[in-house]
């Protein structure tokens, strides 16, 4: 039998078990900017001196914080003995002890919340309301794909009528009444791109919606936590923003979607790996949505194409208004 001393590590230590009498929240210095975790076997960067976990570094490579250096170190002991009577509360959720930094993988080893089993007799009637819910998120996340296909063939025929609508522009410049043709076309292609934002504030409605759902599901332990996992095979833990986390910028690994830190909440892999899921990815991969996922990178393409479109616009409505002054 192999002893679970021998075995266990502590991978992830959330800042949010911090405890402080005065309500106060752990010091920023302490929380490593890779796994946004409180640091483990902490090492300083030897220039920028930024605290990181042992385990997210890796050898040889530059510093993350981008200071140029790749040597580290380890923490100051002043900086270390503050981290170690630093307190914190046990992960297991019934286990009340609040423990010190430097025994705090001992107790998580040895506490016995960690070994027992669920004994609630409404676990099962609790389950069975749980998977309605469920079933009525899959339904909307396929009533979703309906409705996003639809607004894609939308997309394609705009798409197609803008072409034409370039078409007359350049036609247009070359007649004597330019001015007021290329004004009338530039008002329906505005009137075009008016339509499309309208809709997609409409479907960033719906996915913050959904997003609701998913945290509440999340918080009250309402989905299997090992659905989603990253291409390491490790668990997704759902994140707020945290006040006292500074990233530079957080893209979904899925969609490429930047600054998903802004959002409600988004997913992070439990371990060190640096894997990061947008809720709306997030969503789709729950039900094993794939097609969904490419069509969503397909329209953040189109959203490039109607940015440029928005340009062109502009460059249309000062060739417009040249004319007119060429004519006064």
């Amino acid at each position: 039998m192999v002893d679970r001393a021998q075995v266990f590590q502590l991978n992830y230590l959330d800042p949010d078990y911090f405890h402080s009498d005065s309500g106060q929240q752990i010091d920023n210095h302490f929380v490593c900017s890779v796994c946004l975790g409180v640091v483990l076997e902490p090492q300083q960067c030897g220039k920028c001196e930024r605290a990181y976990c042992k385990g997210c570094l890796v050898e040889g490579a530059q510093c993350p914080n981008r200071c140029g250096s790749s040597e580290y170190k380890t923490l100051g002991r002043f900086a270390l003995n503050h981290l170690n009577s630093c307190q914190f509360k046990c992960q297991y959720a019934s286990c009340k002890t609040i423990t010190k930094y430097e025994q705090y993988q001992k107790h998580v080893q040895d506490c016995d919340e960690g070994k027992k089993m669920c004994n609630n007799k409404f676990c099962n009637q609790q389950k069975g309301e749980q998977a309605k819910e469920l079933e009525q998120l899959k339904e909307s996340i396929e009533n979703y794909e309906t409705t996003l296909q639809q607004k894609s063939n939308m997309v394609d025929s705009l798409r197609s009528q803008i072409s034409e609508y370039k078409q007359m522009v350049k036609d247009l410049y070359n007649q004597k009444d330019k001015s007021t043709d290329s004004l009338k076309v530039q008002q329906q292609l505005q009137l075009k791109v008016v339509q499309l934002e309208s809709e997609k504030k409409e479907y960033l409605s719906q996915i913050e919606s959904i997003s609701l759902k998913v945290k509440q599901l999340s918080e009250n332990k309402l989905k299997d936590p090992t659905t989603i996992k990253c291409p390491n095979n490790h668990l997704l833990k759902m994140k707020d923003k945290h006040p006292n986390i500074h990233s530079t910028n957080i893209m979904c690994d899925i969609c490429r979607k930047d600054h998903i830190d802004k959002q409600l909440i988004f997913f992070k892999c439990d371990m060190t790996c640096d894997f990061d899921m947008c809720s709306s990815c997030y969503i789709l991969h729950l039900f094993n949505q794939t097609a969904t996922i490419e069509r969503v990178k397909e329209a953040v393409i189109r959203n490039q194409e109607r940015a440029r479109l928005s340009q062109a616009i502009e460059q249309i409505r000062v060739i417009s208004l040249l004319s007119k002054l060429q004519q006064l």
